[in-house]
């Protein structure tokens, strides 16, 4: 079992840290169950004068990476994944370092500081060790805050499709539903092209509105239980049942007006950002709805006023994105930015994007 920390293990971590951290520890782990059937993890907490951060350590005496410097780039695989992991791991930390050989092992050492904090905010020792004994799964928790007592947030969204150049069906679906002020976003990408994957994306979309339906009937006037973890995590699974014999990608957000956050949780090539220079990112699991369910990674992320989030299809690349929203100055309007997006997707695949928009 991958024992991973939750959220207030460390209550000086901010959201995004512990996002980070988690799915460090959860990439890593996931690939000593992978390729090297048994190993271990240590994560230690660590100083170096002002700074504070956490070093990730993962061994295991598989039969090694072959190409580490191929490994390290998005959609390279040598075990039938999307070849993501290693990927994410890179972007989130702030050094790493792996270390393989042929039939003797993998040593990956992943360094991420965090926000540094006063002699007297710090409550650990200068180091603190975890070692972890790696059989498979993880853990993590998620659950929705109690009210903030702010006026609660109006969201105000725009979406856009394009199907295949070669198709006149679009194997992505958007779903946008609200409840109250609750609200459930979906991008599904149905495996190819063409009227099989749209009827695979059409049925998955379908049964995500029947449940989230169910979920929100289910709730009383001050719904404290709600939790972020397992509303997303029961809607994931229950698109990868409708899914079947079909095969797709799949990314989640559910909103909370009340408490102005978001939470997100994703399988394959779909991605999440908030649209300003330097904003957060959430990060999908590698797996295929329908073939390969990975134990859900749901993330949370606190909204502002005029904050805008995109939710997009692997039609558009995470780098483009990036690239467009450091060129903004005062926040365009939802349909001014899905516009621009989609003009930047490919024709050679099927491209959505969801934009969202909090007001006060």
């Amino acid at each position: 079992m991958i024992s991973m920390y939750r959220m207030d293990y460390y209550p000086d971590l901010t959201t995004n840290e512990r996002v980070s951290l988690g799915t460090i520890i959860a990439e890593l782990g996931s690939n000593i169950v992978k390729y090297g059937v048994a190993g271990t993890i240590q994560i230690c907490r660590v100083e170096d004068g002002s700074k504070n951060g956490f070093l990730v350590e993962a061994k295991d005496h598989g039969p090694g990476i072959p190409d580490v410097e191929r490994s390290l780039q998005d959609h390279f695989s040598t075990g039938n994944t999307l070849g993501l992991g290693l990927p994410a791991v890179k972007r989130m930390s702030d050094e790493l370092s792996i270390d393989s050989t042929a039939d003797r092992g993998t040593h990956g050492r992943a360094l991420r500081w965090v926000k540094s904090k006063t002699a007297h905010q710090r409550q650990l020792p200068r180091a603190t060790t975890s070692t972890t004994t790696i059989n498979g799964g993880n853990h993590g928790d998620g659950s929705l805050p109690q009210s903030s007592g702010r006026t609660p947030c109006r969201l105000s969204f725009e979406s856009r499709s394009r199907a295949h150049h070669t198709e006149r069906l679009g194997g992505d679906q958007i779903l946008a539903l609200q409840q109250g002020d609750l609200w459930l976003h979906a991008i599904v990408d149905g495996c190819g092209h063409g009227p099989k994957a749209h009827a695979v994306a059409c049925g998955i979309v379908a049964a995500l509105g029947e449940r989230f339906a169910q979920l929100t009937a289910s709730l009383d006037q001050k719904r404290q239980a709600v939790s972020g973890e397992i509303w997303l995590t029961d809607l994931l699974r229950t698109a990868h049942e409708q899914a079947g014999s079909g095969r797709g990608a799949i990314g989640l957000s559910l909103i909370d007006g009340r408490q102005w956050k978001l939470w997100f949780s994703g399988i394959g090539n779909t991605r999440i950002v908030q649209y300003k220079p330097k904003g957060w990112s959430g990060v999908s699991r590698d797996g295929q709805l329908g073939d390969r369910f990975p134990t859900p990674l749901v993330q949370s992320f606190p909204l502002e006023n005029d904050d805008t989030v995109v939710q997009f299809s692997d039609g558009l690349r995470e780098s483009q994105v990036r690239s467009l929203r450091k060129k903004i100055g005062p926040a365009p309007s939802p349909a001014a930015i899905a516009d621009d997006l989609l003009q930047h997707g490919s024709s050679g695949d099927d491209v959505s994007v969801l934009v969202m928009q909090c007001q006060q």
